[in-house]
C-alpha cells in the first residue's frame, strides 16, 4: 500500500513540474499588432468561398497538378526565387532563431530584384543555346 502510494505521489510530482517545461514567453510581433485589414471578416470569406467553388483552392497533391495544369503560371521561377534568396543571405537579410528580423535599404532591395533578374537572364539565355 505504501509503495503505491509513494508511487502516485512521484508520478503527481513529476507531472505537475513538467508543466513548467512547456511554458513559453510570448515574442511581440509589432508586424502582426499593428495589422489593419482593408477587407471586412464576411468579404475575405466569401472570396474564400468563391474560390473554393471555382477549384482554386488546392487541397491534396492531385489539386496542385490540376491547378498548374489549367494554366497556373507563378509570378517568379524558381531560378529567380533561388537567386533572390542566395542574395538576401548573402547581405545579412536572413536570420535564423529568435535574432531581430533586419529591415532592407532600398540598396539591398535593389541588389536582391537584380539578383533575380540575373538569373533569369541566364535561364534565357541557356534555353536559346
Amino acid at each position: 500500500m505504501f509503495s503505491k502510494t509513494l508511487l502516485i505521489a512521484a508520478a503527481s510530482a513529476a507531472l505537475l513540474g513538467a508543466g513548467g517545461a512547456f511554458a513559453q514567453e510570448a515574442t511581440p510581433a509589432p508586424e502582426i499588432d499593428n495589422f489593419k485589414s482593408t477587407k471586412t471578416r464576411v468579404e475575405v470569406a466569401a472570396e474564400t468561398a468563391a474560390a473554393a467553388q471555382a477549384g482554386l483552392i488546392a487541397r491534396n497533391e492531385a489539386d496542385v497538378q490540376r491547378i498548374a495544369g489549367a494554366g497556373f503560371q507563378p509570378y517568379k521561377s524558381r531560378t529567380q526565387v533561388a537567386a533572390e534568396t542566395i542574395e538576401a543571405i548573402r547581405l545579412g537579410l536572413v536570420v535564423h532563431g529568435e535574432l531581430p528580423i533586419p529591415e532592407a535599404t532600398p540598396a539591398q532591395l535593389a541588389s536582391i530584384r537584380l539578383a533575380g533578374e540575373r538569373a533569369l537572364l541566364g535561364q534565357s539565355l541557356l534555353a536559346q543555346k
